[in-house]
């Protein structure tokens, strides 16, 4: 909410500083000369360029502060800069717009009558056009800033995001997962299904670290499961039975890390005191994602058996389950089959790893639909202030015998002038 109160404040004061100089120009016209109907007599719009293109390199310094700081500390400070660079450019573009309008006879000196016209009075009016111009381009960049600030939003999000299962793999979990889980894989055609229990005895609980390394460091951890060549077949990990079978203990991790051995502590169920330490080999396998929808260690069945434990149920929380592969990525129609049957049991869910739902595409085209009646909607009043002005200029015209259709054609050229403010839209 703060970040839109700024923005808001920020536009607000961006269209108060556009409207500034035509309300100030009307302010210090001659009663005289705005009576007699006449226009008033020009000057150059050079220092007008001249205080644009300084605004202008101050929002290419802010912009580019702000993307630095927002490299280091992405706080509301480079927010600020960022969007305060974006203004000022807007700012900068609008007052230098006077300047580029005033030239417009030059390139019309060798058109038809009606394009000349409308360029004569588009450069004589630039006062009035120049906020005109600065509204159009605020509209535009608006535009495109936020639909790309939403888009890099949801690109961030993807980069960040990390799977927690295969795409071909779904899991039942809660108390009902025994029951669920084996309909459901049937359900679905799968190509291989097992239950996930912890290894646990009945006077002993375990974990397991890397080396010498605490319960806090990476690879540690307390929920080790006793593999069989079922659950190897639903993680996917067929290769790892050589090293099971071996005596290694498998870490499971979504990165690489080093561990050639691994120190299995077993735990007194009744006080947490240590039994004692079994130092084994290790072998990490990387999976990809997280650990936290299967076990973070494998033991093979024998050696489970020689630290007294087995596969069971868990006294340290909800982790036993039933993973269930299939021999394609898990569709929405697969998740909702296992999920229905799953919803027959008390407390029993199923979920697969899915890419997060990025919110965005409704917003960015709200903004992209609201520019283009804005945008007509401002060039509308232009042409008709064009064409209230003009008119004593077409009356003489057709006084002296120019062709009655000259006044259309020259509101055609005026609508063609500010064409390039659609191109604008299209892009964005």
């Amino acid at each position: 909410m703060p970040v839109l109160v700024v923005a808001f404040a920020m536009g607000l004061l961006a269209a108060l500083l556009a409207a500034l100089a035509p309300a100030w120009s009307a302010a210090h016209t001659s009663v005289l000369t705005a009576l007699s109907g006449r226009r008033p007599p020009t000057t150059s719009a050079g220092r007008s360029l001249a205080v644009g293109l300084g605004i202008v390199g101050l929002a290419i310094g802010s912009t580019a502060l702000g993307a630095v700081l927002r490299l280091h500390d992405p706080g509301p400070l480079s927010l600020f800069l960022l969007v305060g660079g974006a203004v000022l450019g807007t700012l900068g573009l609008g007052a230098c717009a006077p300047w580029l309008l005033e030239h417009l006879e030059i390139p019309g000196r060798g058109l038809p009558p009606a394009p000349r016209i409308a360029l004569r009075d588009t450069a004589r009016a630039r006062s009035r056009n120049g906020p005109i111009v600065t509204a159009l381009l605020a509209v535009a960049g608006a535009t495109v800033a936020l639909a790309a600030y939403q888009a890099s939003l949801n690109a961030a999000a993807l980069a960040r995001w990390q799977p927690s299962l295969r795409a071909d793999q779904i899991v039942v979990a809660g108390p009902g997962f025994a029951q669920a889980g084996p309909e459901a894989a049937r359900r679905v055609g799968a190509v291989a299904a097992a239950t996930v229990v912890s290894a646990i005895g009945s006077d002993r609980v375990i974990w397991i670290g890397p080396g010498d390394a605490d319960a806090s460091q990476p690879l540690s951890t307390a929920w080790v499961a006793v593999a069989d060549p079922d659950l190897l077949r639903a993680l996917g990990l067929g290769s790892v039975s050589a090293d099971l079978d071996a005596g290694r203990v498998v870490f499971l991790s979504p990165r690489p890390r080093d561990a050639s051995r691994a120190t299995i502590h077993l735990l007194s169920r009744s006080d947490g005191s240590e039994i004692e330490d079994v130092v084994a080999p290790a072998r990490v396998v990387v999976t990809g994602f997280n650990a936290d929808a299967l076990p973070g260690a494998l033991l093979s069945e024998a050696m489970a058996a020689h630290l007294g434990l087995t596969a069971g149920q868990s006294d340290a929380g909800p982790t036993d389950r039933f993973l269930i592969r299939l021999d394609h990525p898990v569709t929405d129609g697969d998740l909702a089959t296992v999920g229905g049957i799953a919803a027959r049991y008390p407390d029993t869910m199923a979920f697969a790893s899915r890419p997060p739902d990025l919110a965005g595409g409704l917003f960015r085209l709200v903004l992209i639909g609201g520019s283009p009646p804005f945008t007509l909607t401002v060039t509308g009043i232009a042409v008709a202030l064009g064409e209230a002005q003009s008119r004593p200029d077409e009356r003489t015209l057709l006084a002296i015998g120019a062709d009655p259709r000259l006044r259309p054609r020259i509101t055609a050229a005026r609508r063609a002038h500010r064409a390039p403010s659609r191109g604008l839209r299209r892009r964005a």
